[in-house]
């Protein structure tokens, strides 16, 4: 799963799947001594691949941020192997 961010601080995404136990990460944009001391620590436009190697039906995610930092989602896109449901070998 892509994540597609406008401006971004910190922010955390928490995966839960059918039959397994949840999966908690938290992201931080900036690395410390990554910018400079008079720059606002967060990014202006951000990717963000979060795995999942499940189906969408059986997996949920959940994003979130108490930081004070913006955290402005613009889109999310999944990528994945499409195979019909009930699909019949001829």
């Amino acid at each position: 799963m892509k994540i597609n961010f406008g401006q971004v601080g910190v922010f955390e995404t928490s995966l839960k799947v059918k039959g397994r136990d949840d999966y908690t990460e938290l992201y931080e944009c900036k690395t410390m001594d990554g910018y400079s001391a008079d720059e606002v620590a967060f990014d202006q436009d951000k990717t963000q691949v979060v795995p999942v190697y499940a189906k969408n039906i059986d997996a949920s995610i959940t994003i979130s941020s108490i930081h004070p930092s913006p955290c402005t989602i613009q889109s999310l896109e999944w990528e994945g192997d499409y195979a019909p449901k009930w699909y019949k070998s001829v």
